[in-house]
């Protein structure tokens, strides 16, 4: 099954896991440039996504890739000491929050991040988000990043059976 034929030179393989999930084992970081375009070109607003993996994995980079692709032209930096950063394009604002210094969902609610999730104009990127496991009950697209000894492997999984995840991930996968 080919699921991005677009960047499948980069790749090592790709496999669909099920009708919510398939994972991309990536050979160049070039490759998780086109994923995030991909996604980017996806998405209308009231997407989320949540980005896990190690320190270093790429989850910032994945976000910075992200917001080019949506037009977003200041650079895009880790938000981990003010929790949350803003970025305009054209039509959509971009959230980019970094949960790696939250305990509850106080503290997310605190930044201001949980009245943006889900708006109709606005996308979230959230790193960390398995920090607080509240927020594991907002529909969502899940981005693992994980390193191996000389790829990543990304696993991407559709969390939400609403209109807009069933529409954002029909464009993701085709």
């Amino acid at each position: 099954i080919i699921i991005y034929g677009i960047i499948r030179h980069y790749m090592a393989s790709h496999q669909l896991l099920n009708s919510h999930s398939f994972s991309v084992d990536v050979k160049k970081l070039g490759a998780i440039k086109t994923i995030a375009k991909k996604i980017a070109k996806s998405c209308r607003g009231g997407e989320v996504i949540y980005l896990t993996g190690d320190l270093g994995a790429g989850k910032t980079t994945f976000v910075q890739y992200l917001a080019r692709a949506l037009g977003v032209r200041p650079v895009v930096n880790s938000p981990t000491f003010l929790v949350m950063k803003e970025y305009q394009s054209k039509n959509l604002t971009l959230i980019h929050a970094d949960c790696y210094r939250i305990q509850t969902l106080d503290d997310v609610a605190s930044t201001g991040l949980l009245d943006n999730i889900g708006m109709t104009n606005m996308i979230c990127a959230i790193e960390w988000p398995e920090k607080v496991a509240e927020l594991e009950n907002y529909p969502h697209l899940h981005l693992k990043i994980v390193f191996g000894d000389k790829s990543r492997t990304l696993l991407i999984e559709r969390h939400g059976d609403d209109a807009v995840y069933k529409r954002w991930w029909k464009g993701i996968v085709s």
